[in-house]
């Protein structure tokens, strides 16, 4: 029986590093497993024990970020929409896996050659938490319970602060890129960012000081 590696939450704690920013940055297919195990510094042998194969290091990844994700929503669950924006903004462009996390997630939804059965398991979960963001937009309104208003307002939000923490890592379209922060974000402010989403809030809801 072989014996196990030493050090395997580090292992893999570089596995995943390496593999998040190859896959967002370069595509899921275009990442060699060679070129992650030289990324993370490890050898390919160790990759192939912990993952077995890149679909399943892929899965790993997603389920990594996602779980990333869900963790920052529920830190910041019980705050007020301003104060939720701002939190969640600083946490985005703070840890960067959520970060790329989002532009994998992004890339293989739209890449035409991907796997069908990655893309439904994208589909099937979904954008996660954004009830907790629903539920701020709500409560911003006054409004007793979710209407669709508020979903539609939670998910625009949601994809700024998305969009923000892509460009944050350098993870977006240069032409978009560049539009957006020229358009957008005052070059007063020290957050544009976070200011931003402030503003965007402010002005859907109105009710955002």
């Amino acid at each position: 029986m072989a014996k196990k590696p030493e050090n395997t939450f580090e292992t893999k704690k570089r596995i995943f590093s390496a593999s998040a920013k190859l896959f967002a940055m370069k595509g899921y297919e275009a990442s060699s497993m060679r070129e992650i195990a030289r990324t993370a510094d490890v050898n390919l042998a160790l990759i192939n024990y912990h993952f077995k194969d890149k679909s399943l290091l892929l899965t790993a990844v997603l389920n990594h970020g996602r779980k990333l994700i869900i963790e920052m929503f529920d830190r910041h669950a019980n705050k007020e929409l301003e104060q939720m924006l701002r939190a969640l903004m600083k946490d985005f462009t703070d840890e960067t896996g959520a970060a790329y996390y989002v532009n994998i997630f992004m890339r293989l939804y739209l890449d035409t050659n991907a796997k069908l059965d990655i893309k439904r398991s994208i589909t099937r979960k979904g954008a996660p938490k954004i009830d907790v963001l629903q539920k701020a937009v709500a409560r911003a309104m006054n409004k007793p319970e979710i209407d669709c208003e508020c979903v539609l307002i939670a998910h625009f939000l949601f994809n700024n602060l998305i969009l923000s923490s892509r460009i944050k890592f350098g993870l977006g379209n240069d032409e978009i890129k560049n539009s957006y922060l020229n358009d957008c974000f005052p070059e007063k402010v020290d957050d544009p960012y976070a200011e931003q989403l402030v503003l965007l809030a402010r002005s859907l809801t109105g009710s955002v000081g």
